[in-house]
């Protein structure tokens, strides 16, 4: 049976009625409702099932059968199902290792003209072969290998130049530091002006309410390194009074 008639077919029981089975000699009043209870679990998961999203949805790209092989000329009358599984596998392998990235981009933009959105490409080679790695939760580079987060920060400030996220309006002023032009940057932002990784001590996260909530009850020493968004208009109307920005070591250490 395919997939689809399977869930259907389960859903059908699930929603069927069972009030018979109590009135039914041997199906005791705790059958029934030990039935009862199964169906709701039933019906919890293919209700979570068919909230897939539009983009988790997955199409298939490619699939093999034993009379493809046998079109080649390749004997198939000792493979099993675990046999065609393994090979299936292989094949996806083999299509990761050898530009699988390359072929999706090139039929998406260039065969389907879907727009790209913004920042889709390297911040330092610029090359438009880039995706998002799910292994490790980050933008990567799949020509020169750089990865970067979308929701981590950067703190700028002297003695680095801040002239170019001032005068375009990038970011998010700091209001502790030292340098008057200090900012709060997107990881992309400042390695696409430096064209290099920041350092360690410069990751910011803006962390929003409820999640803030226990950063504005740190010790005095710790809430020191921290910087609730109380003076920028922008950030106010992005984020809420109640964000904070919180050092990404401070993050590490807390949890």
């Amino acid at each position: 049976m395919a997939p689809e008639e399977i869930i259907n077919e389960i859903s059908e029981w699930a929603n069927a009625s069972h009030a018979y089975l109590s009135n039914r000699e041997g199906y005791p009043q705790g059958y029934r409702n030990g039935i009862s209870q199964a169906k709701v679990i039933i019906l919890d998961i293919l209700s979570k099932a068919h909230h897939t999203s539009e983009e988790e949805k997955l199409f298939p790209i490619i699939g093999i059968t034993k009379q493809e092989l046998e079109d080649n000329r390749f004997d198939t009358s000792n493979l099993d199902e675990s046999d065609m599984l393994t090979m299936a596998d292989k094949i996806k392998d083999a299509l990761n290792d050898n530009g699988y990235q390359d072929i999706l981009n090139i039929v998406a933009e260039e065969c389907m003209d879907i727009p790209r959105k913004i920042n889709t490409y390297c911040p330092m080679c610029r090359n438009k072969n880039v995706g998002y790695n799910h292994s490790i939760h980050k933008h990567e580079c799949y020509s020169c290998g750089q990865a970067w987060d979308s929701d981590l920060y950067v703190l700028v400030e002297y003695p680095e130049d801040t002239l170019h996220f001032e005068d375009n309006a990038i970011g998010y002023p700091c209001f502790t530091s030292e340098d008057n032009g200090a900012r709060y940057v997107t990881e992309f932002d400042y390695i696409n002006q430096f064209k290099r990784k920041p350092e360690p001590e410069q990751y910011f996260s803006l962390i929003q309410w409820p999640n803030s909530q226990p950063y504005f009850e740190l010790s005095p020493e710790k809430q020191k390194q921290c910087e609730p968004i109380l003076y920028d208009e922008k950030a106010l109307s992005d984020f809420g009074s109640s964000a904070i920005w919180v050092p990404s070591s401070l993050i590490e250490s807390q949890s």
